[in-house]
């Protein structure tokens, strides 16, 4: 399966290399461009571990494929679906589907399988950035099924609220939008505990802190160097409420690179909880 994959991977690269990265994103599908394939993904994540205590190393690899499309009805109506499969130790994918009905531009109702509220400050999937996830994004959110809604005033400032599915059971979440802060208040029924994720995104710096209670507390910042903005410095914590324990402390460098066949990072960090060394290459369309 992995040997298709990647074969599948190379196929996409020769196809598209020629006229570069923009014949894979917003593809118009019909002549009144009501059809939009907004983005098809390929991309290869790998790493290499050093003990700084032995001789142990590790490593991995994974793969992941996936495609965005929008089918907008009218000004009012529109449908978005994604989809992405990966192979890593063990292969798995996700799905979304929703319906968006938008009565004014500054708000909105969705319907579907989705990415709540919460989710929306994880990376999507289908993205470079979706795959290169840190592991305190990856504490927030899954998506759900559920319905969300949001306004946003002139001024950049909006609310929104939700009601979801998770484990057969209700969750409900609140959203408070500032210009460039975002913070997403959860309460899930099953766990019957409060969470919530909140990021700021500026220019050049981005820092997002997940809680979830008796649970985690987690934060990733990253700073962005250089004139062309290439240069990443990152910082990803985590600490188990539970049992108070810290449980995540990595720090590293990365450089993106892009060219007319690919795009990508490579770099490094220290993983200061397991006292390891880290070596990253990550290249994608």
């Amino acid at each position: 399966m992995k040997a298709k994959l990647f074969a599948i991977i190379a196929v996409i690269m020769i196809a598209v290399s020629t006229q570069g990265f923009g014949q894979i994103e917003n593809i118009y599908l019909t002549n009144d461009s009501s059809m939009v394939m907004n983005r098809i993904y390929a991309g290869t994540l790998s790493g290499t571990f050093f003990s700084m205590d032995s001789l142990y190393n590790t490593n991995f690899v994974n793969v992941r494929l996936g495609a965005q499309a929008t089918y907008k009805m009218n000004k009012t109506f529109s449908f978005s679906i994604w989809s992405f499969y990966q192979v890593d130790k063990q292969a798995f994918y996700a799905t979304s589907l929703n319906l968006k009905i938008a009565p004014t531009k500054q708000w909105n109702i969705q319907i579907g399988k989705m990415a709540t509220l919460a989710t929306e400050q994880r990376p999507l999937p289908v993205t470079s950035s979706g795959q290169f996830e840190t592991w305190t994004q990856a504490r927030g959110a899954n998506g759900a099924l559920g319905i969300k809604s949001s306004y946003t005033f002139d001024n950049n400032i909006g609310f929104g609220a939700g009601f979801f599915e998770r484990e057969k059971q209700p969750e409900y979440q609140a959203d408070l939008i500032v210009k460039k802060f975002r913070i997403t208040g959860i309460y899930t029924k099953y766990s019957d505990q409060f969470a919530f994720v909140s990021s700021l995104s500026l220019d050049r710096f981005y820092t997002t802190i997940v809680w979830k209670q008796n649970e985690v507390l987690a934060n990733t910042s990253c700073i962005t160097l250089g004139k062309e903005k290439d240069i990443e410095i990152y910082s990803d914590q985590g600490i188990d409420l539970k049992n108070n324990d810290y449980i995540r402390g990595e720090v590293g460098i990365l450089k993106n690179f892009s060219s007319q066949w690919v795009k990508g990072k490579i770099g490094s960090g220290y993983d200061i909880k397991t006292n390891m060394l880290k070596f990253y290459l990550f290249v994608h369309l």
